[in-house]
């Protein structure tokens, strides 16, 4: 989420709205409408189109949401096993 709002300006708010977005299966729709003003905004803030473009792409609905919960619950659950 970081990463969003720094390449982008976007703010805490829209970077949840997106975050969820990436996490539903049926998410084409939704990430249509942000596609644009993710780009926008990285120009606004200097980020080169195609840099930008290769940074969005990274964040695949697969692991935005999912990746660091499983990541903190592997480190709590590994801590109660020792």
């Amino acid at each position: 989420m970081q990463l969003v709002m720094d390449v982008t300006g976007f703010t805490a708010a829209q970077t949840g709205e997106l975050r969820r977005a990436f996490a539903r299966p049926d998410n084409a729709h939704l990430l249509d409408g942000h596609w644009r003003q993710l780009l926008d905004g990285s120009q606004d803030r200097g980020v080169p189109e195609e840099a930008a473009r290769r940074i969005i792409a990274k964040l695949n609905g697969q692991y935005m949401f999912p990746e660091p919960h499983s990541h903190a619950f592997a480190v709590t659950a590994g801590l109660w096993l020792w």
